[in-house]
Formats: C-alpha cells, sequence, structure tokens
C-alpha cells in the first residue's frame, strides 16, 4: 500500500517530539524520516533544542515555508506481520520502600541560596574552593576523605553547590541517612600474612579439638579439617607474594580453606541445633554471629588451651571462663617458664644435703669442714 505524506502533519510532529520518539510511529527509523523532512522541505529542530525546552529555556520554532511545488513522496506502507498484543495494565506496586522511593523522586524541591549548608556539603565546598584548576578549567574533590565526590568547572561550582545542598537536606527531611560510603582500603600484605600465620598456628590445634569433640559427643562431628588443608594454609603464610596473582588471592584462599572445614548448615530450633553447635569450634561461629546481632555484648575464648570454649565477658581484660580454667592454665605457664627450673634447683639442694649427711656420718669432722665451706 502506497500513500502519501502530509506535509503540515509532520511538520507539526516532527516540533512536537523528538524524531526518535516520532519514527516508530510511521514504522521507520529517524534517519529515514530526517530524508522525508528534507525532501518536503520541512524545517527540523537543530541541535540541543529539546534540552533547552525541557530546561524551561525559550525556545523558537521556526515557521514552515510555502511553496508552490510541493513534492510528492510516497510512503509505502506494510502490514505488520507481527501484531503486539494490547499491553495489560501494571498491577500496582504493594512494596512500601518501592512507593516510598517513587514518592521522594516525585518531590519538586525549590533551591534556596539561603539556606546553611549541610556539614558534608560544606566540607565539600572547602575542599572544591581550596583545588586546582586543571587545563579544561575543572575542579574536583576526589582523592578527600570526608567529602563529596565533586568533578565540575568553576563557573558552575555555585550553582552546584547549592543543588547538591537542597537534594541532601531533602533527603534527610524525609528520614534519610546521607553518608559517605567506605573508602576500599589498600590492601595490606605484611599485615595478612601477619594473620594468616597465625591462623596457620591456630588450625594445627583443629585436629585435636575434632577428637575432643567427638569423645564428648560420642559420635563423629559433621565438620572435619582435612591435612591438606593445613599444610595449604602452613605454606600459604611463609610463601611470597605471587607476580602475576593479585596479592588478595593467598589470603581468599586461606579463608575459604577454613569456610570448607565446616558444611553449610542452619538449625534455627535449639533442640536441633543443640548437640550439633554445642562442642569444637562451631559454638563460637554461631556464638558471635547470635551476639552481633541480637546482643552488644562482647564473645570471648577461654586462654585455657585445655578449654577453649567461649564465655561472654563481664569485666574489662576477662580472658577466662571461670576461676578454675584461671588458675590451671596459671599454673602450666608457670610449670613451662619456671617450674622445671625450680624444680631442678630443688632436687641438686636435696642431693646435696643427702650427700653432706652420708659423709657426715662416716667422717664428721670433715663433714663439718664440707658444711663450713
Amino acid at each position: 500500500m502506497t500513500d502519501k505524506w502530509n506535509r503540515e502533519e509532520l511538520y507539526r510532529g516532527v516540533w512536537q517530539e523528538p524524531m526518535l520518539k516520532l519514527a516508530p510511529k510511521y514504522g521507520i527509523s529517524s534517519v529515514m524520516l530526517g530524508k522525508v523532512c528534507r525532501k518536503l522541505r520541512i524545517p527540523v529542530p537543530g541541535r540541543g533544542y529539546w534540552a533547552r525546552k525541557e530546561s524551561g529555556y525559550s525556545v523558537s520554532i521556526k515557521p514552515l515555508p510555502k511553496l508552490k511545488d510541493v513534492p510528492v513522496v510516497q510512503r509505502l506502507k506494510f502490514p505488520d506481520p507481527y501484531p503486539k498484543e494490547p499491553k495489560m495494565p501494571e498491577p500496582e506496586p504493594t512494596d512500601l520502600e518501592y512507593i516510598r522511593i517513587k514518592e521522594v523522586e516525585s518531590l519538586e524541591i525549590p533551591i534556596d541560596p539561603n539556606v546553611p549548608l549541610h556539614r558534608l556539603v560544606a566540607a565539600t565546598a572547602k575542599v572544591f574552593k581550596s583545588g586546582q584548576t586543571d587545563v579544561r578549567g575543572y575542579r574536583s574533590t576526589r582523592g578527600h576523605e570526608g567529602v563529596l565526590d565533586l568533578h565540575i568547572s568553576n563557573g558552575t561550582s555555585g550553582r552546584a553547590i547549592q543543588i547538591l545542598n537542597t537534594v541532601v537536606l531533602a533527603l534527610e527531611k524525609q528520614g534519610l541517612v546521607v553518608e559517605l560510603a567506605k573508602s576500599n582500603a589498600e590492601f595490606d600484605f605484611e599485615t595478612a600474612k601477619q594473620q594468616m600465620t597465625k591462623i596457620a598456628r591456630g588450625i594445627s590445634e583443629w585436629p585435636h579439638q575434632w577428637s575432643r569433640e567427638t569423645k564428648e559427643r560420642g559420635q563423629k562431628p559433621l565438620w572435619r579439617v582435612r591435612g591438606d588443608s593445613i599444610r595449604r594454609i602452613a605454606a600459604l603464610a611463609k610463601s611470597s607474594p605471587d607476580r602475576l596473582l593479585p596479592p588478595q588471592v593467598d589470603a581468599r584462599i586461606v579463608l575459604c580453606e577454613l569456610l570448607n572445614v565446616f558444611p553449610s548448615l542452619a538449625f534455627p530450633n535449639p533442640p536441633e541445633m543443640h548437640s550439633y553447635i554445642r562442642f569444637g569450634i562451631r559454638p563460637l561461629l554461631y556464638s558471635i554471629l547470635r551476639r552481633e546481632f541480637l546482643q552488644p555484648r562482647e564473645v570471648g575464648v577461654c586462654a585455657n588451651t585445655q578449654c577453649r570454649d567461649f564465655f561472654e565477658v563481664h569485666r574489662a581484660g576477662q580472658r577466662y571462663c571461670d576461676n578454675e580454667c584461671s588458675r590451671s592454665q596459671r599454673q602450666r605457664e608457670y610449670w613451662r617458664d619456671q617450674g622445671k627450673t625450680a624444680r631442678k634447683e630443688r632436687l641438686a639442694s636435696r642431693s646435696k644435703s643427702r650427700n653432706l649427711k652420708s659423709l657426715a656420718a662416716e667422717c664428721p669432722g670433715a663433714g663439718r669442714v664440707l658444711a663450713e665451706d
């Protein structure tokens, strides 16, 4: 089917909406629609017309020139082989957070230059003014902590600060919290190696914990640390950074090895989970999560090497779960550090005393001389 283009109708259309939106209504591309306008001598909006119009600036519409001989341009019409089904109306949103966001987005907020600046905006403006202008006339706050990200020209800085301040104050007026996201700290390889070395020393005791839990529960625990995992963590703690891989890879492998020790199981009911998390290291992991989300009280691990149970910290500097663990651990530490040496000295003193007594019994005079010496 063929038809002729209506010059007046097309002229009104190209000045009412952009060609990208108008062309699909005729079933052609915007490039083809532009060619039709040129053939029919129809003026079209220039570059920046729609942006200025949406921003509220005054724009002028070029008049349609009168032609004595209007060229005839045929318009081909093809039936749509794939007719679109009518769209069903979308259901009304019920999510309260979504509705709230839409309400905030639809707010019309006037810009008042006399309103005091928000603390974040004031800090951003201070850093921006103290910055250096680049070759293009722009300044930036990037690379500074505690300020908003701003990269604009000097001529628009005043207007940009006002808009930024208006948005921040409007969000807080709606009950929203405006805060800066934490910056990604640079990975500290040396500190990570120290932590990995500490983990390697601690995980070597896990097989003992597994045996202890097996004895307490009367059956094998569900978690199990493999010997190759212990060796891999120990090797990574001693290795130097790889030249090809990122420095975080070794630390990620260690974390994965620790997580893979435990199965992905969860028991929400206390009767179900009691026998599973009562012994070993799992009570600590469970308690940390529970205290983190439910109660603010700190959780500690008993410093007694033969206990290692978790406990609630009631006072500053508490290291043991009870007095018995504290006394037994201190006794072992004393014996390890000083006890053996003191025992050797006592035994040597007793041996010397017995030798003196036996010698004095055999030779009374000699024993007296040795005793005096």
